[in-house]
């Protein structure tokens, strides 16, 4: 049986890969927080920007951070229930993106959300692209860390998922 899946940032990551290695098990999938640089540009993948954003995440001194980046991320770590610790793991441990043959493959139905203002995953429509069945939603006014709970963001979602 097939269920739809959600991930924002790291978690459209890992329904990227459940979707490539079990596809069958995937029955559409909304990614946000993931764009245009999960195909290329300064993204989130690289060595050196995970190891930088993980620097930050694990320091004790949180007023040495001098990265704009870095200072975002661990300000979204620092809120009540995150743990830093195991986002610093994370960001440790992800891999590169899947190559655009592999997306091409997939054919389920794909919403692709980010921010007008994310700089960390990208415009959203680049990477619905790269799908035969993706489309994509921009959520104006938004950047990577307030996308996530914005209600646009949740509405788009919920009528993605919704019953034909």
């Amino acid at each position: 049986m097939a269920a739809p899946v959600v991930g924002y940032s790291m978690g459209g990551f890992i329904a990227l890969r459940l979707a490539a290695a079990h596809g069958a098990r995937v029955s559409r999938m909304a990614i946000c927080g993931v764009g245009e640089f999960y195909l290329r540009g300064p993204r989130i993948a690289n060595p050196e920007a995970r190891s930088s954003l993980a620097e930050a995440l694990l320091t004790e001194d949180k007023a040495s951070i001098t990265d704009q980046r870095g200072r975002m991320f661990r300000d979204f770590a620092d809120q009540p229930g995150k743990d830093r610790f195991a986002l610093a793991a994370c960001m440790q441990a992800m891999s590169q993106g899947l190559p655009p043959e592999i997306l091409a493959q997939l054919q389920q139905p794909v919403l692709v959300v980010c921010g007008e203002r994310d700089d960390v995953a990208g415009m959203p429509g680049p990477l619905a692209a790269a799908f035969p069945n993706g489309q994509a939603v921009t959520i104006a006014g938004r950047d990577h860390m307030s996308a996530v709970g914005e209600r646009k963001t949740r509405q788009a979602v919920l009528d993605f998922l919704a019953p034909v």
